[in-house]
């Protein structure tokens, strides 16, 4: 009997580790489709799907949303350079670890900054295009 449950060990582990590699690779194809036809949506402006794909750029950007910005540094809708810079200042340098700050903190405020910078930078060409993209006129 040790025999024969050793004989039925090998092919069955086999038809085991086949099956697992059979089931992660259809996950991950499933995955990388996924993704795609969410990326092509967005490109293309389907609405809840262009929120998913910027919400998948955005982590994969490591990039800071422009609204979780808004909170970091206490401020809301259209900003101006130096009003960022008037918040991010002293944030920054109260987080410093000279001072006995928070490192996690302080690159949440460099982030924040980043991201709101990034978005003035993006929309500058065009102030009634900024304050749509930022809720502060209807889309016509």
């Amino acid at each position: 009997t040790t025999r024969l449950v050793s004989l039925m060990a090998g092919p069955l582990a086999k038809i085991i580790a086949q099956a697992v590699a059979t089931g992660t690779q259809i996950v991950i194809k499933a995955f990388v489709q996924s993704y795609q036809v969410a990326a092509r949506n967005a490109a293309a402006g389907h609405g809840a799907a262009e929120q998913a794909g910027q919400d998948i750029s955005h982590r994969l950007s490591r990039q800071m949303h422009v609204e979780e910005a808004r909170k970091v540094l206490d401020v809301e809708g259209v900003v101006s350079r130096e009003q960022i810079d008037k918040r991010y200042e002293p944030m920054f340098k109260a987080n410093s670890a000279e001072k006995g700050g928070s490192f996690y903190i302080q690159s949440k405020i460099y982030r924040a900054r980043e991201a709101l910078s990034h978005r003035n930078r993006r929309t500058r060409g065009s102030r009634k295009r900024w304050r749509r993209e930022c809720g502060l006129e209807a889309w016509s």
